[in-house]
């Protein structure tokens, strides 16, 4: 920031670095950006000795000002600015920049390996900036965890298997349909276990390892059909006699021929 040092021997001009410090935590499926001036008091929780030290809370609720939050650490992503600048903090999370001009004001995206992008608007952007200047911690943004796209395929032929089940690490996600699409399911960067399920792969389903490494995957899950389960059904219109003469359809049907 722009200064002016005056003395009985004239008046000298010079700009102060900017210093901000970043801090991420992660809150149940969302990483959560804060931010906050470099000078607050820094402090650990009882029982929480071994995580990096950060800043005390200072927020507007009823008795929250000076309590300790764990789970804070430097922040190891970027903010992007409008006009195609970046803030990227250093390993303390500590972003500094020069010259008249607020950058967490212009914060509009926030960016972290393993994490989906979150944008932030101006009027977020405004607030924040603003909230910090009065010596609190702000959050910035929240990122999403990655999204993987799964569909359970033929081994045969690649195509896509209506009626699957789909969970991730023993969370079911939902279920491919009638029309074979994909299911979105949410995890942390890193391996899992999947499971499909589908009346072709009953009773245990098939069990993958599957392994998310960017912030959007997409995952087929090959399954070899058992051509055992399969039967040829004849479906004749209603009110067809099987003594005249008609027009029928031929389906080939797999699973519990009840159901």
């Amino acid at each position: 920031q722009p200064y002016v040092l005056a003395g009985p021997a004239g008046a000298a001009a010079f700009s102060a670095e900017a210093v901000v410090q970043l801090w991420q935590a992660e809150q149940g499926k969302e990483l959560v950006v804060y931010c906050s001036p470099p000078q607050l008091p820094r402090g650990r929780p009882p029982g929480c000795e071994d995580i990096t030290p950060f800043p005390m809370l200072m927020s507007d609720e009823p008795g929250a000002a000076g309590e300790a939050r764990p789970g804070f650490v430097p922040f190891q992503g970027q903010l992007e600015l409008r006009g195609e600048e970046v803030l990227k903090p250093d390993e303390q999370g500590l972003a500094r920049w020069t010259g008249n001009i607020d950058l967490i004001a212009e914060v509009e995206l926030a960016t972290c390996p393993g994490w989906r992008d979150s944008g932030v608007s101006e009027e977020a952007a405004a607030e924040a900036s603003k909230k910090l200047a009065s010596g609190r911690v702000v959050e910035i943004a929240r990122l999403g965890l990655p999204v993987v796209e799964v569909q359970l395929l033929a081994a045969c032929c690649g195509a896509a298997m209506p009626d699957a089940q789909i969970a991730v690490d023993g969370e079911f996600f939902g279920d491919t349909g009638m029309l074979a699409t994909q299911v979105a399911c949410r995890a942390k960067c890193g391996e899992h276990a999947l499971l499909a399920r589908h009346p072709l792969a009953m009773p245990d389903g098939i069990r993958n390892s599957l392994l998310v490494d960017s912030a959007t995957t997409t995952c087929g899950v090959t399954m070899e059909l058992p051509l055992k389960r399969f039967r040829f059904v004849c479906v004749a219109p209603p009110g067809a006699r099987a003594d005249g003469e008609c027009m029928a359809d031929l389906w080939l049907v797999g699973g519990d021929l009840k159901r």
